[in-house]
């Protein structure tokens, strides 16, 4: 800066419980960014035109100032919205706080065993945004399924296990569960899954918004003391949605105030402790290693004391990363972690650890069907959804449970069955490929392989699997199956091979790209698993 120009004092405060989540982006007059805080910003300026953008959650407003003298200013944070019904919401009301906290303590169905074993809680709360649009009158539990871990439907929601307001516009669900991994089905219009755990002495709380349907991208996750039921002030409740918004927005930001709780080492509400792991784990800050190591140890030993739950294996994996250790080998995971950051991570990690999802387990069936739009792990329904016992049917009250429509299996196809087109940035001759009846998941991922395969060159190195499932985001072993499953793999290599001298529209260089590619990947498919590492 030229000592000669003259410089101005610019200061900018934001107020609110949630100030600290506030970020602050200045920039200058040409657009260049001069610094990023968050909940106060104070720069020594020279004069001129400035711009400054202030983002909270879904809120963005730029400011634009002049400067020609010091500027002082304070800001109020701006509201938030959420599916909890906390207070200090814009979309909290008391006709929604009441009946939540109702039923947070009581039951609105049950399974009918032993009181030893129904050691958590499951809460499901949906509601709409407001009073006003309740004038829908849906019947929200309408297409809701309860699935334990063998995907058997423990309940099909309805009015004898739900309870219901349709003037106010919410619903309830409450049950005592054993702990473990379940999972809850919207089997309407946008079909969607979701991975829930319940952990002994522990409630778990969903929330979700409907208008015309649920909104599974406002879903939101509490886990609380069994029996506590729910603290409508909670301040901590106002953070973690801010925490959630960001990581959702893929900002791994833990503020001071949080790292201070975290040391501490008393967390009422385990999400918290989860997703300011999960924040901090994912930046570039180490300053705090040794108190995240402490933190996850608590929460597997003292507070959760779980070992196996998949959010807890993702958070071990990658603290492990974070702090250069090496990452445990034996790690398995069968189940869907809750939260689709540590879904991501567990992907991640599959290239290095091609056995990290176990073969044909609902969490490897789940991530061909990913959906990214909350920041809660969402997908299709996966298949091999079944009936319960008659046994358990009946405790259900005389609550008949249909099967759950399921999404078709993903089975090797003929080349005489149906065609299709496929495009690989050019144009191709009707090849003999997938069959119509085989899932869009199934064709993304086995017409991204193709892909791949065809446009890769050779001559830069060979194609193998763990680099196809890295750019995919998906696991080696779906590569790997859907190499298998692809219909004749060498009749296709011949049918490219016999195009090359009359291409005609057919890309030769794709064609000699698939068929060296192809030969390559064939040798590797009949190898052990650990030598493709």
């Amino acid at each position: 800066m030229n000592t000669d120009t003259k410089t101005l004092s610019f200061k900018f405060t934001v107020r609110g419980i949630l100030a600290e989540f506030v970020s602050l982006r200045l920039f200058d007059g040409s657009d260049r960014e001069v610094t990023q805080k968050y909940e106060m910003l104070s720069e020594i300026l020279e004069p001129g035109f400035y711009k400054l953008r202030i983002e909270f959650n879904e809120f963005v407003k730029d400011n634009i100032y002049r400067v020609s003298t010091d500027i002082d200013e304070t800001y109020d944070q701006p509201a938030s919205w959420s599916s909890m019904v906390s207070s200090g919401f814009a979309s909290s009301h008391e006709y929604y706080a009441k009946p939540f906290i109702q039923y947070s303590k009581e039951f609105t169905a049950s399974v009918n065993k032993d009181k030893s074993t129904e050691v958590g809680g499951l809460l499901l709360f949906i509601r709409y945004p407001d009073v006003k649009a309740a004038e829908e009158k849906h019947d929200l539990y309408e297409n809701f399924y309860i699935l334990n871990d063998k995907r058997e439907i423990l309940f099909k929601l309805d009015a004898s296990n739900t309870a219901n307001d349709k003037n106010y516009g919410w619903m309830a669900f409450h049950v005592a569960l054993e702990e473990g991994n379940y999972s809850i089905v919207y089997n309407g219009e946008v079909k969607t899954e979701m991975p829930l755990f319940i952990f002994q002495n522990w409630q778990t709380q969903l929330f979700m918004m409907y208008k015309d349907m649920p909104l599974f991208s406002t879903a939101r996750i509490l886990i609380v003391r069994d029996g506590s039921g729910f603290r409508e002030n909670e301040i901590t409740q106002l953070k973690l949605d801010a925490l959630l918004q960001k990581i959702q927005n893929g900002i791994y930001y833990v503020p001071p105030s949080l790292i201070r709780e975290a040391a501490h080492g008393k967390w009422e509400n385990p999400v918290l402790a989860i997703a300011v792991a999960y924040c901090y784990l994912l930046s570039n800050d180490t300053e705090h290693n040794d108190l995240f190591l402490i933190i996850l140890r608590n929460l597997e030993n003292k507070i959760l004391r779980n070992h196996f739950a998949s959010d807890i294996l993702a958070l071990r994996l990658l603290s492990d990363s974070h702090s250069g250790k090496a990452i445990d080998p034996e790690i398995k995971v069968s189940q869907p972690p809750m939260f689709l950051v540590g879904m991501k991570i567990l992907i991640n990690h599959s290239v290095q650890l091609p056995d990290l999802f176990v073969a044909g387990s609902a969490a490897e069936k789940a991530v061909a069907k990913l959906k990214y739009d909350t920041v809660l792990t969402s997908y299709e329904p996966i298949t091999d959804i079944k009936q319960h016992s008659k046994q358990e049917k009946a405790n259900r009250r005389g609550n008949e449970a249909p099967s759950i429509e399921e999404s078709p299996s993903d089975k090797s196809i003929s080349p005489q069955q149906n065609e299709i087109v496929l495009k690989l940035n050019i144009s191709l001759n009707y090849i003999p490929f997938f069959s119509a009846s085989e899932s869009d998941h199934s064709n993304w991922i086995s017409n991204s392989i193709f892909n791949h395969l065809s446009n890769a060159d050779p001559g830069n190195g060979p194609v193998d699997i763990n680099s196809i499932a890295s750019q995919l985001s998906i696991t080696p072993n779906l590569v790997r199956e859907h190499l298998k499953d692809m219909p004749n793999l060498e009749y296709l290599s011949k049918f490219f091979q016999s195009q090359i001298p009359n291409a005609g529209n057919i890309n030769p260089n794709a064609v000699k790209n698939f068929a060296t590619n192809m030969a390559a990947l064939n040798a590797t498919l009949s190898k052990p698993k650990d030598n493709e590492i």
